[in-house]
């Protein structure tokens, strides 16, 4: 608690210094020239760099207030794919100049030991609350600063074409005849595919997101005269509020036993939990609830983690195996969200292992091939997030 305090009063004097501060000096720049750059421009001071990185961590605090103190307690951010939304391309370039790719761990080495050690170890034009805030996430820099770390590169693209989706999505929705065909274009193509594909974005996205399919819902209603109705802002149904609501949907998920058949289980309560709580995408307990539902369905897959290996045994290896382990790998983790537990790389190394050394790479290279398409969802699992006959595209 204390370190929540902490941070958002020190967020709020960072706010006061930065905007004294862009009266007398320029506002901060990236880490480095981009390419095309004169090079009569100065490059940004360190302590101007500080500023920027405690800038570029301020809408996580904003967004997750609530789950800023598992950012910085937490000792593998590998377990925290909101991450991604700090590192996708337009919130990470403006910053840093550069994405944050394989092809830039030298660059972000660099930064760390030039950059937010300096931050961290303050110092004359070094502003004390950049120092403290930076210093408070030392750790989140050393896994992905001072080391490349490819999972939260994973989750960066990840969050990129969630972005990318969303940008088309709301021009789509917008663009929508005002006709009754467009409700169902509108549940088909968009609400619930959308719940899904946003559901890791910043929270103000999801509402963006669930504000326009219920806008354009109400915008069909008035043009057909007819009545379609939309959730309530803050009270459901017999009197229950949100928060009450929510609270008996986290017992259910507490009742969902640690087996495979909780697997579905987990699915089936997730589906439902997003078809009547998505329009509440700012309420926090929504935003906790959906955050526990991430732990529950990490614990149902370490404690069923020997029946995977069971089923992993039974497959062959070598050359053209690829396709019978993508299969299981995807029956097992059907939701993309499963993909960012820790757990699914425990899972994923045990079905690499079986590989010979020598053929280990091109295994893996082939199975990330078929992954990437993911078409054999099993039919529970693709009847429940996308519907009859669905499939997830990518």
């Amino acid at each position: 608690m204390k370190r929540k305090i902490f941070f958002v009063h020190a967020a709020s004097t960072f706010m006061l210094f930065l905007l004294v501060s862009c009266v007398t000096t320029p506002p901060p720049g990236p880490a480095e020239k981009t390419e095309g750059q004169g090079s009569a421009a100065e490059p940004p001071s360190v302590g101007h760099q500080c500023l920027a990185v405690t800038d570029w961590l301020e809408p996580f605090q904003r967004e997750y207030f609530t789950f800023t103190t598992d950012l910085i307690d937490a000792t593998d951010y590998q377990t925290l794919p909101q991450v991604g939304n700090l590192f996708r391309d337009s919130q990470f370039i403006p910053i840093f100049g550069f994405s944050y790719t394989e092809n830039n761990a030298k660059k972000l080495s660099a930064f760390h030991s030039e950059v937010i050690e300096r931050c961290v170890a303050g110092g004359q034009n070094i502003s004390p609350v950049a120092t403290d805030v930076i210093h408070t996430y030392r750790s989140f820099f050393a896994q992905s600063f001072a080391r490349f770390d490819p999972t939260v590169a994973r989750f960066a693209r990840d969050s990129t074409r969630s972005e990318q989706w969303l940008q088309r999505a709301l021009i789509d929705i917008a663009a929508l005849p005002n006709d009754r065909a467009s409700i169902e274009r509108l549940d088909a193509e968009f609400a619930m595919r959308g719940r899904i594909i946003t559901a890791g974005l910043w929270p103000h996205e999801q509402e963006d997101f669930a504000k326009a399919v219920t806008n354009k819902r109400e915008e069909i209603a008035a043009a057909t005269g007819g009545a379609i109705a939309s959730p309530p802002p803050f009270l459901e149904r017999g009197g229950e509020s949100v928060e009450e609501r929510v609270a008996g949907r986290l017992r259910d998920l507490e009742a969902i036993p640690l087996t495979v058949e909780g697997r579905q289980q987990s699915v089936d309560w997730m589906t439902s939990f997003e078809r009547d709580f998505s329009a509440y995408n700012s309420n926090g307990q929504v935003v906790k609830a959906r955050w526990a539902w991430i732990l529950n369905r990490e614990k149902i897959f370490k404690a069923t983690k020997d029946d995977f290996l069971t089923r992993l045994a039974k497959l062959p290896t070598g050359l053209g195996a690829e396709m019978a382990h993508s299969r299981l790998l995807i029956e097992t983790f059907p939701l993309r969200t499963d993909e960012t537990m820790a757990v699914y790389k425990e899972y994923r190394a045990a079905m690499l292992a079986r590989q010979k050394p020598f053929f280990r790479r091109t295994f893996e290279l082939g199975l990330d091939k078929l992954l990437s398409v993911r078409e054999w969802l099993s039919d529970a699992a693709r009847t429940a997030v996308h519907g009859s006959g669905g499939k997830e595209s990518r």
